[in-house]
């Protein structure tokens, strides 16, 4: 049901095999019901038995977003932009959520959170959206997790360098107060695609 709630906003044929594209379907554009630019911000919705909400967000920092939701939903994430192949992400969430979108890289304009209720029983929703979020794993803080982090991290670790409090706080991933090599091991497996979610955020 995610998937195809995610194909009636972007319809595009050349992403992950055209698993959100209609072949031989013309759509009529799906519009976003809230769209946010500036922060912070707030609200509170129901999403009606199998129907979806679409909340698109604009912005060049880093967004801490924490939401609540009163039964166990699949959270789609797009990244996308005009002239570009969107990006899509799902996460399962339940109860209270935080997630960390980082800044938009060059060519995307727009993150968009697509709650899709595949349920027989109404979905209450609510969210805050703030600036500033310390994204897990940026260790350089340039909005990307890479290898390069993973090297920062590891440095620390061993006492070759003296990192910032807020990116002592980046490296920490597994989230218990020390700079370890196990902190620059999981960021090196984010960063190549191993793992997607650090323990920190679980």
């Amino acid at each position: 049901f995610t998937n195809w709630t995610i194909a009636n906003f972007l319809d595009e044929e050349d992403i992950y095999d055209g698993l959100f594209n209609y072949e031989s379907l013309e759509l009529p554009v799906f519009y976003q019901n809230y769209f946010h630019s500036n922060y912070p911000v707030n609200n509170a919705n129901t999403v009606q038995p199998w129907a979806t909400m679409y909340v698109k967000l604009s912005h060049d920092t880093n967004l801490s977003v924490n939401i609540n939701v009163d039964h166990e939903i699949q959270l789609g994430i797009l990244t996308t932009g005009i002239g570009v192949e969107s990006q899509v992400e799902i996460i399962t969430i339940s109860d209270d959520n935080t997630i960390t979108l980082p800044s938009l890289e060059e060519d995307y304009d727009y993150h968009v959170l697509v709650f899709a209720n595949s349920n027989d029983q109404e979905l209450s929703f609510s969210y805050d959206i703030e600036e500033g979020a310390i994204l897990y794993g940026d260790v350089d803080g340039n909005g990307e997790i890479q290898s390069y982090d993973a090297s920062l991290t590891l440095q620390a670790a061993v006492g070759l360098i003296t990192l910032t409090t807020d990116q002592f706080i980046a490296a920490d991933v597994d989230g218990n107060g020390e700079l370890q090599t196990y902190d620059a091991a999981l960021i090196l497996q984010y960063a190549t695609g191993l793992i997607t979610v650090f323990p920190v955020e679980e």
